[in-house]
């Protein structure tokens, strides 16, 4: 019986231990990582999209999708391509391609912490998308180019 207490207490213990643990680096991480990941990635999507985004926040998460960190934007508007005119559309919701309440790139943690960020996982929740195109035949869509060198 005494063992089985023992057990319990040194069980406990170290389960308190793990998650103070793990609550702490999760803090350290999102506060020394966050500015630099959010500058890289809307950096890299800047050079290689043809159109405007806006981005309402964002923020990083160890514990969400354990064990990968998430960087995950919120309220994300991406507007229809350069060349689609929204005059040319008989509908209301023309000017955005798509309304994203939540849009998660999970990055590996190793990876994370040696600053090599290369996206393991991508997903969007509650989103409205709209693909159209108009009377000219230019769709909305077409976003997304080669990237641009830093000479441009």
């Amino acid at each position: 019986m005494r063992f089985a207490i023992k057990l319990i207490l040194w069980t406990a213990t170290w389960l308190v231990a793990l998650a103070l643990l793990l609550a702490s680096i999760s803090f350290v991480t999102t506060k020394y990582y966050q500015p630099g990941l959010v500058s890289y990635v809307t950096e890299r999507a800047i050079s290689q999209l043809l159109t405007k985004i806006s981005v309402e926040k964002a923020d990083i998460s160890i514990l969400r999708n354990f064990p990968d960190v998430s960087l995950i934007f919120y309220n994300v508007n991406v507007y229809s391509s350069k060349n689609f005119n929204p005059r040319l559309v008989h509908t209301g919701q023309s000017e955005k391609l798509a309304e994203v309440g939540q849009l998660i790139l999970q990055f590996n943690v190793v990876d994370f912490w040696k600053k090599n960020y290369k996206i393991k996982r991508a997903g969007v929740s509650d989103a409205h998308i709209n693909i159209l195109t108009d009377s000219k035949n230019q769709p909305n869509y077409q976003i997304w180019g080669k990237a641009k060198s830093p000479d441009n």
